[in-house]
């Protein structure tokens, strides 16, 4: 699943919604809201690391975290 993270009229901040435009939470901050918006990819990254049965996908790894770099503090 994919969220989206759209600005309110309050200053800093924002909404996250899922794919069908439900909205989920507010969250203060656009790199909070950014790595929410990750949170579902990061999870499922997770779980292939600790199943036995997949190989470590590195690659995704590394583009995950190249995702997630510009939200950092």
């Amino acid at each position: 699943m994919n969220y989206t993270i759209t600005p309110t009229e309050t200053p800093d901040i924002f909404t996250l919604e899922d794919e069908r435009g439900k909205k989920i939470a507010d969250v203060r901050g656009e790199n909070v809201g950014n790595l929410f918006a990750h949170l579902p990819e990061l999870l499922e990254f997770l779980d292939d690391c600790m199943d036995d049965d997949t190989e470590f996908p590195y690659f995704d790894g590394n583009k995950l975290q190249e995702k997630l770099k510009p939200f950092r503090t």
